[in-house]
């Protein structure tokens, strides 16, 4: 797993660093990295633009969001991890979430997938972003 291996400024207030892993991996590591930082949520159409753009830039086609589902049955109770709130703002891609693992419960955003939202095993490796708040 990368470690604070680029890190973005995009005004005077707010930062990213990106490192790649698991989506355990990647809250974790935003988590450690400071009190106030977080794995990126998208809770805007705006939110998804900017961080599909951080990521093309960073070299990857893929990211993890915050969200994650607790649950099973055909229920997908999908809420922010670090917060614990519902989802607001949701772009699922056709067909989706849809469970097709037990560990199907993570949230990956991916190129191949136009940039929409897929549920997938928590375990597989891709992008994570953790937005800070310089002023915090």
């Amino acid at each position: 797993m990368e470690r604070l291996d680029k890190r973005f400024c995009k005004n005077q207030t707010t930062c990213y660093i990106y490192g790649s892993g698991t989506w355990q991996e990647g809250l974790k590591f935003c988590d450690a990295l400071h009190p106030n930082a977080i794995m990126i949520q998208e809770q805007s159409e705006d939110e998804g633009k900017q961080h599909k753009h951080e990521s093309v830039g960073a070299g990857y086609v893929a990211y993890w969001i915050a969200a994650i589902c607790e649950g099973s049955g055909g229920l997908y109770d999908f809420y922010w991890a670090q917060s614990k709130r519902q989802l607001t703002f949701k772009r699922w891609r056709a067909n989706q979430p849809d469970q097709d693992s037990a560990a199907s419960n993570c949230v990956l955003v991916s190129k191949i997938e136009d940039w929409e939202w897929d549920d997938t095993d928590c375990s597989l490796e891709a992008m994570y972003m953790c937005s800070l708040n310089k002023m915090a």
